[in-house]
């Protein structure tokens, strides 16, 4: 019998944010043709059928600011950085959010819905107007056909933000001994699932501090680097929302945490982005904040990473 798992209790989410794509398939000949067959042109290679030619439907900002805003909401929600959730490593897709905070989750989802509704009105009211520069721009060529083009009420139903908020468990209606072999099942990966999202965390947190170390230590020619103001901005989101991320109660890094947290808030500056102007502005500061986030990364590799095992890439964002 396995032991039960803290994640037991934690709520899994699953969203999805749709939009219409932006690009559609060209065969190569239309690339060099014109509308009455008549070659215009060459293609470098004459095995056109190796070829996989896409070209863009659209040049829209309008368009543009409904995908910003789906990656925002990701940012938001499931960036390994900065999101509220963490992966469930159960199935792709699933995070685990801890039930306390679900009401600001489904909030943060609610708004982006209305939030997308505006801009997809946006980009429909110059939809059809930008169908038309489309054909000006590719008059004369097989390329552009109106074919590909949705109608503004099927454009509509291209966008939406769906979601759901539940909880992974085995239902109680199987035969007993299959009952007990689910559970036991389920209880496994939720055991993994702890370690993995405990080693998450740690890599995520020991990339963003690394990033910044990096920043601030001389260049080649022992020149001070120069950094944006948002240096400590993803730094501080990832701490900002540890406490609910921790869904496995991981003391050593907590306090690893909490540590990062009083360098940033010694620094003088009511914002993140005051505290990186004024660390940028003194030599002696950059160094010493500098000495402070290496000391936690060596924490990390001596105290934590041992106990944790190395993980795999998690291809962070």
């Amino acid at each position: 019998m396995v032991e039960s798992s803290v994640l037991e209790s934690k709520i899994a989410l699953t969203f999805c944010c749709h939009l219409p794509g932006n690009y559609r398939k060209t065969k190569p000949a239309a690339l060099v043709e014109n509308e009455a067959g008549e070659t215009v042109g060459q293609l470098s290679v004459t095995e056109t059928s190796a070829l996989t030619i896409g070209r863009k439907l659209l040049e829209s900002k309008e368009l543009k600011a409904i995908t910003n805003h789906k990656q925002t909401l990701y940012n938001t929600l499931a960036s390994k950085k900065t999101g509220k959730a963490v992966p469930s490593f159960i199935k792709e897709g699933f995070y685990f959010i801890d039930a306390e905070i679900v009401p600001e989750i489904v909030g943060i989802l609610e708004s982006a819905r209305a939030e997308q509704k505006d801009l997809v009105e946006k980009f429909l009211a110059v939809y059809e107007g930008q169908i038309d520069e489309m054909e000006r721009k590719l008059a004369g060529s097989r390329v552009f056909k109106r074919s590909d083009y949705y109608s503004v009420d099927a454009m509509r139903e291209k966008f939406g933000i769906e979601y759901n908020l539940f909880r992974f468990e085995v239902a109680k209606n199987l035969p007993p001994e299959v009952l007990k072999a689910e559970q036991l099942k389920l209880q496994k990966s939720f055991k993994k699932s702890e370690v993995l999202i405990a080693q998450c965390l740690t890599e995520s947190f020991e990339e963003l501090l690394s990033g910044i170390q990096d920043k601030l230590a001389p260049g080649n020619d022992g020149k001070a680097k120069a950094f944006h103001k948002t240096l400590f901005d993803d730094l501080a989101e990832f701490m900002g929302n540890f406490n609910s991320r921790n869904l496995v109660n991981d003391k050593d890094l907590a306090s690893l945490v909490t540590k990062a947290n009083g360098i940033l808030a010694s620094v003088r500056g009511d914002k993140v982005q005051d505290k990186a102007l004024v660390v940028k502005s003194s030599d002696e500061l950059r160094e010493s904040t500098r000495a402070q986030f290496q000391a936690i990364r060596a924490a990390i590799e001596k105290d934590i990473k041992p106990k944790l095992g190395r993980a795999f890439n998690f291809d962070l964002d």
